[in-house]
């Protein structure tokens, strides 16, 4: 019997048990409690894994919300480099025409869609999320243009090489903001 619960258990059984072959079921009882006793100090508790378990959930959300905070952060940034390229394509344009009319579509008051123009408020619209807003308002001497970010303020560019952060205040969008051909 002794054998079998041995093998059983996939363990040797103490030196005790192996010198004499006749053993009481008592004696077999006690050690097989002794080495129970062994066994269980060895592992880990439920309280033990739990707390693992949760401290790793908490270390995953923190880390989940910084990393979306981090891509509106770099779509922000990519905003602001995409109306600075406004810039330099509207000072080409200028140089070609001798005006700033038609760096804007008058129609709707937003960046023009021709040539480079809309391309650049393609991508613009690309970084700038869901509902983003680009203003525009040009004349033959100047121009201006804006456009949300995804942190909840605009960004700005003009005519007199002014590219800054907008403040929305109490307006309702970036395109309110714009009220002439230069930055707010």
């Amino acid at each position: 019997m002794q054998k079998v619960f041995f093998k059983r258990k996939n363990c040797s059984p103490p030196p005790r048990f192996q010198r004499n072959g006749g053993f009481t079921s008592l004696e077999i009882l006690k050690a097989e409690k002794k080495y129970r006793k062994k066994i269980s100090l060895t592992g880990f508790t439920l309280i033990e894994l739990l707390m693992v378990i949760t401290i790793i959930a908490l270390l995953a959300v923190v880390i989940i919300s910084r990393v979306g905070t981090i891509k509106k952060k770099g779509n922000d940034a990519a905003v602001e480099r995409s109306l600075e390229e406004v810039a330099k394509a509207s000072e080409f344009y200028y140089s070609n025409n001798k005006t700033y009319e038609g760096v804007c579509n008058s129609a709707n008051t937003t960046l023009s869609d021709s040539g480079d123009f809309g391309k650049i408020k393609d991508y613009i619209n690309k970084n700038n999320g869901v509902g983003g807003i680009v203003g525009c308002k040009d004349d033959k001497e100047a121009y201006a243009v804006i456009s949300s970010l995804n942190t909840k303020d605009c960004w700005c560019v003009d005519s007199e090489a002014r590219s800054k952060k907008v403040d929305l205040g109490g307006a309702s969008d970036c395109r309110a903001r714009l009220s002439d051909t230069f930055c707010p």
